[in-house]
């Protein structure tokens, strides 16, 4: 890799910080509870603020040594607070997928440029619905934490082998800020990501 040897780091300040903030957590049980239901798999209630910790890993950690994703971490940020206060006050769902819409269009905007109205709507719905559907396998223990680190290596891989070093950094330091939310969150979980 031709990068900065400050720019490799960035995968350890993100899982760093990550864990920092997922020691904290683990500290305080009782924080956005997510208690059992009929649909849950678990069985006592479990925190679910490790999110919290994933996102400030990967984002804090891409905002400051990766100065050409600071758009996309900004509007990622803004997801993840949309998020967050679904977490805690269950927000009912127009208000909360209007609000994943209108920051996914400013987002095609920023990636695509001027585009087709088709290329825009695919890219807003399918950024939609992806961050929803990854929050339904958040209850199951491992499944989402292992999604991402697995998903995120994939994606550094594939973007390495393409020859983007900054975009397979970036996906690199999301799988390791992600690792000490799995870590937790293997059975018996003790916490879980919750919408953000």
């Amino acid at each position: 890799m031709n990068l900065p040897p400050d720019l490799i780091a960035a995968p350890v300040l993100g899982a760093g910080i990550s864990l920092l903030m997922m020691m904290g957590l683990l500290r305080r049980p009782n924080l956005l509870v997510d208690r059992p239901n009929q649909r849950s798999l678990h069985v006592q209630p479990v925190p679910r603020t490790g999110g919290i910790a994933v996102v400030a890993g990967c984002l804090g950690s891409a905002a400051l040594l990766l100065p050409a994703y600071q758009v996309f971490c900004l509007l990622a940020l803004l997801i993840a607070l949309v998020s967050l206060v679904d977490d805690w006050r269950r927000l009912s769902p127009l208000p909360r997928f209007g609000a994943q819409a209108l920051i996914a269009a400013a987002f095609s905007f920023y990636v695509l440029g001027y585009s087709s109205i088709a290329e825009t709507v695919f890219l807003i719905l399918s950024i939609v619905w992806v961050a929803n559907l990854f929050n339904f396998m958040d209850g199951s223990d491992g499944l989402a934490g292992g999604m991402a680190v697995i998903g995120f290596c994939c994606y550094a891989l594939g973007a390495w082998m393409g020859g983007d070093q900054y975009l397979a950094l970036l996906c690199g330091t999301f799988a390791a800020a992600t690792l000490p939310f799995l870590v937790a969150n293997f059975h018996p979980a003790r916490i879980f990501m919750g919408d953000i």
